[in-house]
């Protein structure tokens, strides 16, 4: 006894051999055949360039001692920054900030003066950073400190 097999002929045994077209219904499903898929590419993205520039401070602030917090963080700052080049590798522009810090030395507020990048991404992470920030400082006035990041991608 003889089975009829998809595009082919088998036996008893089970077994099914040949190549062709199998219908169901009126849909014709060709076999075989390779798709590519490309290969994995990895792309090098350098390290973004951030300085820090132009230190303001007033109210019995001191801007070394200022100056110094805000630099470690400076890699905060990157990792804010390189999210956002993934999406545009050409994204550059300055950010210039205004933080009001209380008497304990608490951020109390952060204000962005000016934000070339305009990329709210970028500015909310970077505020998020600066609100967690604590000074060193003397005084019971508000003090404030301004400060210039400058933020471009690796040439």
């Amino acid at each position: 006894m003889r089975k009829k097999g998809l595009g082919g002929s088998g036996t008893d045994s089970g077994s099914v051999t040949g190549s062709g077209t199998a219908e169901i219904g009126s849909v014709g499903v060709n076999a075989g055949g390779k798709v590519n898929i490309g290969t994995k590419q990895n792309i090098a993205v350098g390290t973004p360039q951030i300085a820090v520039i132009d230190s303001k401070v007033s109210n019995g602030l001191d801007k070394k001692s200022a100056a110094d917090i805000i630099v470690r963080k400076i890699g905060g700052f990157r990792r804010c920054y390189e999210r956002a080049l993934k999406s545009d590798a050409d994204l550059r522009g300055k950010i210039i900030f205004e933080i009001s810090i209380g008497d304990q030395g608490q951020v109390v507020n952060v204000r962005f003066v000016e934000d070339t990048l305009r990329t709210k991404e970028v500015t909310e992470c970077i505020k998020s950073i600066l609100q967690r920030l604590i000074f060193k400082r003397s005084g019971s006035e508000i003090a404030l400190l301004r400060n210039t990041l400058v933020l471009e991608p690796q040439q």
